[in-house]
C-alpha cells in the first residue's frame, strides 16, 4: 500500500478536502498515480456510486470492462496470409485432410 489508500476504498474515501489523499514522496508508483489521476470533480461524491471504467486503447474513451475487448487488445489478430487456403480446407480438420 504505497498510496496509503485501501485496495477496496471507494473514490469518495480516497479524496479529502477536494484533493486525492496521496502521501508525499517520490516513490515511482506515487508519481505515476499523481500523473494519471484526473482532477477531483467539485461537489459531493458521497451520493454517486463508484463505477469501474476500463480503457483498452488510448484513442478510445474509457467504458465498462469487456473481456472480449481486453482479449483482442492483448492478442491482436495477425495479418491475413495468402497461403491459408493451401493448408486450411473448409469443413475439414487440417491434419486429417491429407
Amino acid at each position: 500500500r504505497v498510496s496509503g489508500i485501501r485496495s477496496m476504498a471507494t473514490v469518495s474515501q480516497a479524496i479529502e478536502d477536494d484533493t486525492w489523499s496521496l502521501p508525499r514522496g517520490r516513490h515511482p508508483l506515487l508519481i505515476l498515480l499523481r500523473n494519471c489521476l484526473p482532477s477531483v470533480p467539485s461537489g459531493s461524491l458521497d451520493s454517486a456510486q463508484d463505477t469501474f471504467l476500463w480503457r483498452n486503447t488510448m484513442d478510445l474513451p474509457p467504458g465498462k470492462f469487456s473481456a472480449v475487448k481486453t482479449w483482442n487488445s492483448l492478442h491482436p489478430h495477425p495479418p491475413t496470409v495468402t497461403w491459408h487456403n493451401t493448408v486450411w480446407f473448409k469443413d475439414h480438420i487440417p491434419k486429417h485432410a491429407f
